[in-house]
């Protein structure tokens, strides 16, 4: 028997489960109180590590709600501190950035909402390309970091600061485009333009012709045109 095999298998479970720690984000305690440039309190605001703006509304992923006094507590589940997270008010007249540290929650935080800011673009697609899975997405920094997703075409009311506007999908190639961005200020990004992925350009147009050195059950002098008209099967396959 070889006797570093157990020392082995302890190494790789000892791995897998640092692994597994990074990758549960952990959780932390959040309390404070929303308040309006006066001072006076928010009932019924959100504080969320991301927005989803869909049909031209917002809703807050897990978010953290105020109560009648603007007060609010709970639990968050950030994949890493420091982060950004995103406050709005009721209404979604008024926001604020938050960036939220392992210092700063250990402490009931005082979050002032203000005047949102407005961001606009416009986006055009290779070949006028009308992909199957497209969405924008505003982030900050980290590029892992998104703190608004959308499957609108904007205008988008943020708060201010430094952002990045970015595109995805699996037929568009990425996309990032920063912008600052003043309170109350309405930016326009003018024309983004997305280009295509090297398959998605290929969508519609003839197969390129295959060559086999050799292949069981295929005539040597096989071309691809022999395939038209009929249904083909492909199966992509290996070893991992």
């Amino acid at each position: 028997m070889n006797h570093r095999l157990p020392k082995i298998a302890a190494l790789l479970a000892g791995m897998a489960l640092c692994a597994a720690a990074h990758a549960q984000p952990r959780e932390w305690q959040v309390s404070g109180r929303f308040v309006d440039p006066t001072g006076q309190p928010l009932a019924g605001a959100e504080l969320a590590r991301y927005f989803l703006s869909t049909k031209g509304q917002l809703f807050a992923h897990e978010p953290l709600r105020s109560d009648e006094a603007g007060a609010f507590a709970g639990t968050i589940n950030p994949y890493k501190l420091p982060m950004v997270y995103l406050a709005y008010d009721k209404q979604r007249t008024l926001g604020a950035r938050v960036t939220l540290t392992e210092e700063s929650i250990t402490q009931p935080l005082t979050i002032t909402l203000r005047p949102l800011a407005e961001v606009t673009y416009e986006s055009h697609i290779e070949n006028g390309y009308e992909p199957s899975n497209f969405m924008a997405s505003i982030g900050i920094g980290d590029p892992a970091t998104v703190v608004l997703l959308s499957y609108d075409v904007g205008p988008y009311k943020i708060p201010a600061g430094e952002y990045d506007l970015r595109f995805g999908g699996q037929e568009i190639l990425a996309f990032r485009k920063p912008f600052a961005l003043k309170e109350g200020e309405s930016l326009d990004l003018g024309v983004c333009n997305l280009a295509l992925t090297p398959i998605a350009r290929n969508v519609g147009k003839p197969a390129m012709e295959i060559e086999f050195a050799e292949a069981r059950g295929v005539d040597p002098d096989f071309r691809i045109e022999d395939l038209r008209g009929k249904w083909v099967l492909i199966e992509f396959w290996g070893f991992w």
